[in-house]
């Protein structure tokens, strides 16, 4: 393949972005993502190198300016992108969908600064397709408000749901997964005039 096509630049559009605590629970950062590239921004002081000014002394009239700060390369283009707190975490992980429905939950390393993978899921089977031999529907993945789960709009007409954590380690020590097992409803079983559903979005203070 790579003699076929090889990519001489990194992409520099942005199609995908999100707010949330990248790094930490205290400072929010700006993710943004492009084809197979994403990028990371946070708001930092816009002073002169050469000036004397230090840290401490900055106050908050001090203009601010965004600045990347890191930068990831992934194997495919990303086709949808939402950020999710989980269950007793430290920072916020990325729900990353790719054609033609796969999904992967990822979240920044401090050790090694890259990303780590946390979980991945596909659904590819001829099942889900539902006949389509080149599916053209965008995988859309969503974020429950209260980060109850995830919802993955696969080949238009199948809704996935990927339920996540939020008991206590305490109550069961052993077992230390996230994400619980998904489940997949036909839009036919929600609605039966539902087809094709090009958008959608999560409510708030909704159970259903």
């Amino acid at each position: 393949m790579f003699s076929i096509c090889k990519e001489s630049h990194p992409a520099t559009g942005v199609e995908h972005t999100v707010s949330c605590h990248f790094f930490n629970r205290v400072d929010k950062s700006l993710v943004v993502a492009g084809a197979n590239i994403i990028r990371v921004f946070q708001l930092v002081p816009d002073i002169d190198p050469a000036s004397k000014t230090k840290l401490p002394d900055i106050n908050r009239s001090t203009k601010m300016k965004l600045e990347c700060v890191s930068h990831f390369t992934l194997a495919g283009n990303i086709m949808s992108m939402q950020s999710v707190t989980l269950n007793h975490s430290e920072r916020d992980a990325l729900l990353l969908s790719f054609r033609e429905a796969k999904v992967s939950i990822v979240q920044y390393d401090l050790d090694s600064h890259d990303l780590k993978t946390l979980s991945l899921h596909y659904f590819e089977e001829e099942e889900m397709k539902l006949g389509w031999c080149n599916p053209w529907q965008i995988p859309i993945v969503r974020v429950d408000p209260l980060n109850r789960c995830a919802v993955l709009l696969a080949y238009g007409r199948q809704v996935v749901v990927l339920p996540f954590r939020k008991g206590s380690l305490i109550e069961d020590p052993n077992n230390k997964d996230q994400v619980l097992a998904s489940y997949t409803i036909p839009v036919r079983n929600i609605d039966a005039k539902l087809d094709n559903i090009i958008d959608y979005i999560s409510l708030y203070c909704t159970n259903d």
